[in-house]
């Protein structure tokens, strides 16, 4: 089954072209954007759930690390329980990033290619706030919009 996924990846991996900023958008219902995007968002759910299992495997660790009785027992399981945990956490960190990265990339093209926006504007008593990516321009705008009428 594993080799399965991974011949999975691979193809798809070597299928997808690379995504540029400036790329025109107009090639079928899935661009390379959106491929890139999916790849990473599902890195993030494979790095979940593998920080879940170091997560489990810490806690089996430290509930063995408080039942052992000797000292070189005690030195190996609390040994493996900081191991998984410190692995738990960066791959909860590693998640987010893979998650960032792919909403980044899914956010940040539209069809001209020149600016990004990021899905519905923020509103805060009654102003509305539009961040902007400029490409071409290599700039940043953020918008407040407020309606007098």
């Amino acid at each position: 089954m594993r080799r399965y996924v991974q011949a999975f990846l691979i193809v798809a991996l070597l299928y997808v072209p690379p995504a540029y900023a400036e790329q025109h958008e107009t090639q079928g219902w899935l661009t390379s954007r959106q491929a890139w995007s999916m790849a990473l968002f599902s890195g993030g759910v494979v790095l979940l759930k593998k920080s879940w299992d170091f997560h489990r495997q810490a806690d089996e660790s430290y509930a063995l690390y408080r039942k052992a009785t000797t000292g070189p027992e005690t030195e190996l399981f609390f040994e493996r329980a900081d191991n998984r945990d410190t692995k738990s956490q960066m791959s909860w960190m590693a998640a987010a990033a893979f998650a960032l990265a792919g909403w980044q990339m899914l956010a940040s093209g539209d069809k001209e290619g020149t600016q990004a926006s990021f899905g519905g504007n923020l509103q805060l008593v009654g102003v509305e706030i539009a961040p902007e990516l400029e490409w071409r321009d290599r700039r940043v705008v953020l918008q407040f919009k407020r309606r007098f009428f």
